[in-house]
């Protein structure tokens, strides 16, 4: 893909500034085709050169040119400014590579030209053309002193429109020019004459000759040429099959001696775009550089404030604007969506305070008819029936089948202690003995992973002190406290995957254990608990006074 620091489309006005005339188009906006042509003589003329001033008497040129432009019924003040090639260096330049950011790219380019210019770099406007070369880059630069182009820009500006895009007459001129095979463009103008050599869409050569008077003969003009037809035969291998001849005033005579100096096919450059456009007694060949800059692919922009196209704007930006929409709407919906969803939670979350409301003041009620003196008695029964409740909700059958199906190896119960806590909760105290530490961990992570048992920690070990009696707790060596909130009504419990007894192997524990449970079921009852379960319901069956 082709690199350069100046993109962008072209305008629709051009205006071409040569040593005598003014040249000026406008083009169709929908079609490729020039709608005006107008031709102004400059007063004086200019004097193009590279290092001094070219422009002699500003007011002049500035009227030709507003005059020029305001009678091409201009629509727009986008102009494209065509300079003379004698104001303008030109330079092909090999490169490896570029570096991508333009900053650094400008700057490799101008330290190459450094050396081959009669003014100082930093003073000058660079625009490049970078062509791909087999696995180098071939880089097209033109260079042009800033006070140079002051003076053209100037001449536009005060005409009152906008010079967005500048380019020497030739390169514009190749715009005319569409050929894969070697061609040669020949565009003669006042004092100088200019060689560009294109193969394959790249160009390839490119000359400025000053040849120090307005003519030039026709015999002078092709010894002129023949050099460069040489160098590029000898340097590429392949002849140049066809050259195209610009600015001729008298075409008929040069064409004989070039056909003279070479074999290619010589015309007179004329495209057929044009064919409809009348200039008057120019030759059309004369106006290449205007007609050319509308069809002219390159990248080269001298300008100091570059064009940039409204159309290539909006299509650049249009895509980015309709995904932005995109977003847009889709964030509105997800709003309208999370606003009417939040507006239904909202709603249900005010019927359930309201139904928490509706209980907070029966409960209320509860309390102060239970607190009436006629009452006490009430309370006290259904606080002694709650508990007597409570206690024989607890299974010791069931929790000696949940402890067995979970107890590893070396574990037997010592004791089971059931309790209420302040919240109503049923906790049990288990008191294990085994041989070693890990054992009891393994029973704790194994109630862990049953949906009975919650909270299980292992809260003490003990070492045995009396070791040796006829007991199997006894002859354990530590006892462990593990305490966990017991939850009956949960689901079975099935047997954990690994680190538990079969039934066989707990068979020994669950019955050491049983005497124990027997004796403390046929023992006195189960110490109060701390905080007894709330008496409404009991207090109501009791029959309640007010």
């Amino acid at each position: 893909m082709l690199k350069g620091n100046n993109q962008g489309g072209r305008p629709l006005l051009a205006c071409e500034i040569t040593r005598t005339q003014v040249f000026a188009t406008r083009w169709a906006e929908k079609t490729t085709g020039v709608e005006v042509l107008q031709v102004r003589t400059i007063p004086g003329g200019v004097s193009p050169n590279l290092t001094s001033q070219n422009v002699s008497d500003a007011g002049a040129l500035k009227s030709v040119v507003a005059d020029a432009l305001q009678a091409s019924g201009a629509r727009t003040k986008d102009v494209t400014l065509i300079v003379p090639d004698a104001a303008v260096r030109v330079a092909l330049l090999d490169f490896d590579t570029l570096p991508e950011k333009k900053q650094e790219a400008d700057a490799v380019v101008r330290f190459r030209l450094k050396k081959s210019l009669p003014f100082e770099v930093d003073r000058a406007a660079i625009s490049y053309h970078a062509q791909p070369n087999g696995t180098t880059l071939r880089v097209l630069v033109c260079v042009m002193l800033n006070s140079v182009l002051h003076e053209y820009e100037s001449a536009v500006r005060d005409a009152g429109f906008l010079p967005g895009v500048v380019l020497p007459s030739t390169l514009a001129a190749l715009g005319n020019v569409s050929v894969d095979a070697p061609t040669m463009v020949v565009k003669i103008a006042d004092g100088t004459t200019t060689i560009a050599i294109l193969d394959q869409g790249r160009l390839q050569l490119y000359r400025t000759l000053d040849h120090g008077s307005p003519d030039v003969e026709p015999a002078s003009l092709a010894h002129d040429i023949y050099p460069s037809v040489v160098f590029f035969q000898d340097t590429y291998g392949v002849p140049i099959e066809k050259i195209y001849v610009s600015g001729a005033n008298n075409f008929a005579a040069v064409a004989p001696h070039l056909a003279q100096e070479t074999a290619a096919e010589i015309e007179e450059l004329d495209n057929p775009v044009f064919a409809g456009l009348n200039p008057g007694t120019l030759p059309k060949s004369m106006l290449a550089g205007v007609l050319g800059s509308g069809l002219t692919k390159t990248r080269i922009n001298l300008a100091s404030e570059p064009y940039e196209d409204a159309k290539l704007y909006l299509a650049r930006f249009g895509t980015i604007a309709a995904a932005l929409l995109l977003v847009a709407v889709g964030l509105l919906w997800f709003t309208i969506h999370s606003v009417r969803r939040s507006s239904d939670i909202n709603r249900k979350l005010s019927a359930v305070r309201g139904q928490i409301d509706t209980l907070d003041r029966e409960r209320v009620l509860a309390e102060k008819m239970l607190a009436l003196p006629q009452n006490h008695g009430t309370v006290n029964k259904s606080e002694f029936l709650n508990s007597v409740f409570a206690r024989k909700a607890f299974s010791w059958t069931t929790v000696f089948s949940d402890m067995e199906k979970i107890m590893p190896p070396g574990l037997h119960v010592v004791s089971i202690a059931p309790e209420l806590d302040a919240q109503n909760q049923l906790k049990v105290q288990i008191v294990v003995a085994g041989e070693n530490r890990d054992r009891a961990i393994t029973l704790v992570r194994n109630m862990e992973q049953t949906p009975r048992f919650r909270d299980v920690i292992l809260r003490s070990d003990i070492q045995n002190t009396v070791l040796g009696g006829t007991s199997a707790e006894d002859r354990d060596p530590i006892r462990f406290d593990i305490v966990a909130q017991y939850l009956p009504s949960a689901p079975n419990p099935a047997p954990p995957a690994s680190g538990v007894a079969s039934k066989a192997e707990d068979a020994p524990s669950a019955a050491s254990a049983e005497p124990k449970a027997a004796e403390a079921s046929a023992g006195p009852a189960p110490a109060q608990p701390a905080a007894q379960p709330k008496p409404q319901t009991v207090a109501r069956k009791a029959g309640a006074q007010r």
